[in-house]
């Protein structure tokens, strides 16, 4: 389910499934990544075209995780369960190492795949800011969105003040809550 809406629908790789998550990357295709030399006629254009790459998968990622949201929040799975959701979005270069040993003599074998990066930071911000049934996406990946016109800057404004009323409303229940330590 969840799967095909990020690989068919919408072009993504699933990288990991980590507990109940699952990371998937929308790949961005650079002049490293082919091996192509980088000169100083070559490199601008090499910037512009990365750029707009880098918003289109960016886009296509959001578009994704709205999907999703829609699709898959409050799910019923069984008679008693529903699937509920919510998801983060990043923007950055990621590096994957798998790690482990390859010895075959026993069945002992672990390997394991690692994703490292400040994107992976930052969707593990945006998943634990998110409610269920919400997508939030890191300062970075809004800041790419609003550079290709697919996101208004009124709306990092009115995010940036949802998550400033969060903020005040967490610290109000913690008072109320020391108040009721100090009355009890």
């Amino acid at each position: 389910m969840i799967v095909n809406e990020v690989t068919d629908h919408y072009g993504g790789d699933i990288l990991k499934f980590a507990g109940d998550a699952i990371f998937a990357e929308w790949r961005v295709v650079t002049a490293y990544d082919t091996g192509t030399k980088h000169n100083e006629n070559t490199n601008n254009e090499n910037l512009k075209t990365n750029e707009k790459a880098l918003q289109y998968a960016t886009y296509q990622a959001a578009l994704c995780a709205t999907s999703i949201i829609q699709k898959y929040s409050d799910y019923p799975i069984t008679k008693h369960l529903n699937l509920n959701v919510h998801c983060g979005i990043g923007v950055g270069t990621i590096t994957g190492i798998h790690l482990g040993d390859d010895i075959t003599n026993n069945n002992n074998n672990r390997c394991e795949y690692l994703i490292l990066g400040n994107p992976i930071v930052q969707v593990s911000h945006a998943g634990h800011k998110a409610n269920l049934g919400e997508v939030v996406a890191s300062r970075a990946a809004v800041d790419v969105l609003v550079a290709a016109g697919v996101l208004p800057e009124y709306v990092l404004l009115l995010v940036l003040v949802i998550i400033f009323i969060r903020m005040m409303l967490l610290v109000l229940m913690m008072m109320m809550m020391m108040m009721m330590m100090f009355i009890v």
